[in-house]
């Protein structure tokens, strides 16, 4: 995944569905955060 400010990351974890999961991402450099799905600035990358 990659988020705006974070740059790429690896998902560690989804827990829930749709726009309301959470998502738990290493983003390297900056740590693991947990986001939700339906709000998160994120967009999906193939490495």
């Amino acid at each position: 995944m990659a988020h705006n400010k974070w740059g790429t990351g690896t998902v560690v974890s989804v827990d829930g569905q749709g726009a309301d999961a959470v998502l738990v991402i290493a983003f390297p450099g900056e740590g693991v955060k947990k986001l939700l799905a339906g709000f998160a600035p994120l967009k999906i990358v193939n490495g």
